[in-house]
């Protein structure tokens, strides 16, 4: 280092130690700066620069205080609730926390199929939608094209209209918004009425569903018990017998009425032949007696118990046997007419409605567009990025002088 640096040095150091403010405002660094912040504000300021600014500003205010169509907006609340609303059920201990998985899958569809096309539809039918948002007096950037096509029209729709669910109150507000305050109700209207059809016909075909197969459970059990009962009646005509129990135990009581007869004429004979032959008349006549009641006793016991298919034991078996098919399926038939009394209740309870909490309001002002919010914004937008395009060109200059 030459004394002349040495000399240079130690005078920097004494100055940057006594007078440290004017040492940083004599640097280069901070005199490039400065040249760069004038020329910046020079450019920011000068009016070849700022119509850049002012123009784009200036139309935006044109545009929200003198031209945009004024927007109405309507707002209501609905619930969907159940038609068993103080029934306890499973979710009941949810429902206490707020959550009531039922409800909100109800809202959830009923918030669906509000911004669905098959709304759009409807109301296009109803409302004649495309000739309200693309009426001439609309300004061209609030207005719906007159040649949007479908997918268009429903972009439009879904920007028209809020659907909001409440997790915690099952609320569900709808609002929408058009160029008059009537119109705007007026679909709100029309929303919830056809919102609850949706949900009460969804509501009726899981109800007639369930009752459908109910019934057809019950005609089953019906039908089947018409027919064993026609099969009893055949079997009793086909083996004249009404009741094999009660034939049995008519038979048993007639064997031991004759065995009991038996035993009183065999008695008898062993009284006569104690002092009469076996020739006498009375003691042949005795024994004549006998032998028909022995008959007789083995023809009823054949009657009672035989190989035959004629015999009660036999007959006895498919009697019990259709009985008891027929007592099954009277406890079938009552068990399904029980059911489908049951299920028509529950199928009831289960019937959903949409009550509205709110009602459509008819706006008394235009709430939209949001002229003072969007002309702010876009003024401190606009604002941001003419600074940074004024600075880069200022920079961009200051290299070219260099």
């Amino acid at each position: 280092m030459t004394d002349t640096q040495q000399s240079n040095f130690k005078r920097k150091f004494n100055k940057l130690r006594k007078r440290p403010r004017q040492f940083f405002a004599d640097s280069s660094g901070v005199k490039a700066a400065k040249t760069g912040v004038n020329e910046s504000s020079r450019l920011f300021l000068s009016f070849h620069y700022s119509i850049w600014l002012f123009l784009p500003v200036g139309l935006v205010f044109i545009y929200l205080f003198f031209i945009a169509t004024p927007q109405y907006e309507s707002v209501a609340t609905v619930v969907a609730k159940q038609s068993d609303e103080n029934g306890v059920s499973a979710a009941a201990p949810m429902a206490l926390l707020g959550v009531d998985a039922g409800q909100n899958k109800d809202a959830y569809l009923v918030q669906h199929y509000i911004l669905s096309s098959d709304m759009l539809n409807y109301l296009e039918q109803k409302l004649s939608l495309k000739s309200h948002y693309s009426q001439t007096q609309a300004d061209w950037l609030s207005a719906l094209s007159k040649n949007a096509t479908q997918e268009e029209f429903l972009e439009y729709y879904l920007d028209k209209v809020t659907v909001e669910f409440d997790d915690v109150s099952g609320l569900l507000s709808i609002s929408v918004k058009s160029f008059t305050p009537e119109f705007s109700q007026q679909m709100v209207i029309e929303m919830i009425t056809k919102a609850e059809h949706f949900i009460n016909d969804m509501g009726h075909k899981m109800a007639q569903d369930e009752v459908g197969f109910v019934e057809g459970e019950l005609d089953r059990a019906h039908q089947k018990l018409v027919a064993l009962t026609e099969q009893m009646t055949e079997f009793q005509n086909e083996k004249q017998v009404f009741s094999t129990e009660q034939q049995s135990a008519a038979v048993m009581t007639s064997i031991a009425e004759l065995n009991s007869l038996l035993i009183n004429k065999q008695t008898e004979l062993e009284a006569l032949l104690s002092y009469m032959n076996k020739a006498a008349p009375e003691v042949v006549t005795l024994k004549n007696q006998i032998a028909a009641l022995k008959n007789q006793i083995n023809e009823q016991q054949s009657k009672l118990v035989s190989p035959e298919q004629t015999a009660l034991n036999q007959l006895n078996v498919e009697f019990r046997n259709l009985s008891m098919q027929i007592e099954f399926a009277t406890d079938v038939y009552k068990a399904a007419l029980l059911g489908l009394e049951q299920t028509r209740v529950e199928a009831h309870r289960k019937l959903k409605h949409l009550m509205v909490v709110a009602q459509p309001n008819l706006a008394d002002e235009a709430l939209y567009p949001r002229r003072v919010y969007w002309f702010v914004t876009l003024s401190i937008l606009f604002m941001i990025i003419y600074s940074i395009v004024v600075m880069l060109i200022a920079t961009v200059k200051e290299h070219k002088e260099d």
